[in-house]
């Protein structure tokens, strides 16, 4: 026996309590609880090229609605259509009691109208929402958007009954800035040798321009790598191994070092460098080369400071931007423009190291 036949034989027999059983009349065939529910997405694996994100949070009273990224490769599957669409998701709404048959109806508005990117604009030329079955519909993104929409599904006879999900758009870098500077105002593009982690050169991190939408992500940097051009390397650094090599007091034959990974920085941090960063050595290594040929290592560390010409190489690395699984990431290089050593002094034992090109933080 379905609950309208309940409900007729409830008015028969209680005639005396109308106004009771007119209630229960109306919210029987409904089945709405009048409780607010908040409810996360769990698990959701999020692989999308677009910005809109439908947040994992409902806010409701008698649905709860649950929502999955559809990959561009299904959006022939879901009608969508590529050309116009960057980014879609499928929501179902869950009802209570489950056997509800009240009709469900789907809107998309802007979360603040009044706001300065929303007024004036018409919330549905950048998302939309198709109903696609008995509780499920698809939200879609045309463009980049700057204020909260909010996704609104209310049972068609009973519209308090209803659930709201925000949606936002992550904003885009448009311009990072990236590059090695050393302490104490030495400028940008330097990088520091033999001095202690407090006064190391750093590495620059930073967006300072993005395109639009309503969140940012969090900026991180992957492994980065030094790499001395053949100029500094087969030049300077050449040129006084040379004289050093002469002076060698140990059977060590040095060389130079082509490149350098500073291997799993956490974001910006020092670029603490240390000799090994430069030379290499075989035999008794660099420890026991004698204080003339120290110096003339020294020299050529620093040779192409004197008169500020570039060349000495470039760092380069890859900058992560991420918000919840979303993942970009963007490759970036700088010029080493100048290599600061004015803190060497004679004698390797007298110079500070703080780690062998590590990125320490």
């Amino acid at each position: 026996m379905n609950n309208k036949t309940k409900t007729a034989i409830k008015w028969i027999i209680a005639a005396t309590a109308f106004m009771l059983v007119a209630v229960i009349v109306a919210g029987l065939p409904l089945g709405w609880f009048d409780k607010k529910e908040e409810v996360t997405d769990e698990g959701q694996e999020t692989v999308q090229a677009g910005g809109m994100i439908v947040d994992d949070e409902t806010e409701g009273v008698g649905i709860a609605l649950m929502s999955a990224v559809i990959p561009v490769a299904q959006y022939e599957e879901y009608g969508i259509s590529t050309a116009s669409v960057e980014t879609a998701y499928t929501v179902t709404a869950v009802v209570e009691p489950d056997n509800t048959t009240d009709t469900l109806s789907w809107a998309v508005q802007w979360k603040n109208g009044a706001s300065t990117f929303a007024t004036g604009k018409t919330v549905t030329d950048y998302v939309t929402v198709r109903s696609t079955g008995d509780r499920t519909a698809t939200v879609e993104c045309k463009q980049a958007f700057g204020e909260v929409v909010q996704l609104k599904v209310s049972a068609a006879s009973a519209p308090t009954v209803s659930a709201t999900k925000d949606i936002n758009y992550l904003k885009r870098p448009t311009t990072i800035d990236f590059y090695p500077f050393a302490n104490g105002n030495r400028g940008k593009g330097y990088i520091t040798v033999g001095k202690s982690g407090s006064d190391a050169s750093n590495l620059f991190v930073n967006v300072s321009e993005y395109g639009v939408g309503t969140v940012t992500g969090e900026i991180s940097v992957s492994t980065a790598t030094i790499e001395f051009s053949d100029q500094y390397c087969q030049g300077a650094l050449r040129t006084y191994i040379t004289k050093a090599q002469a002076l060698v007091t140990s059977g060590a034959t040095i060389s130079t070092a082509k490149s350098k990974t500073l291997n799993n920085p956490k974001g910006t941090g020092g670029l603490a460098l240390s000799w090994n960063d430069f030379y290499t050595a075989t035999g008794a290594g660099l420890t026991s080369i004698g204080t003339q040929a120290e110096n003339h290592l020294k020299s050529g560390i620093v040779y192409m400071s004197g008169n500020g010409a570039p060349g000495y190489g470039k760092v380069k690395a890859t900058v992560i931007y991420t918000y919840g699984s979303i993942q970009l990431e963007y490759p970036k290089e700088a010029d080493i423009t100048k290599v600061d050593a004015t803190a060497l002094t004679v004698g390797m034992s007298s110079v500070s190291f703080s780690g062998s090109g590590s990125l320490t933080f």
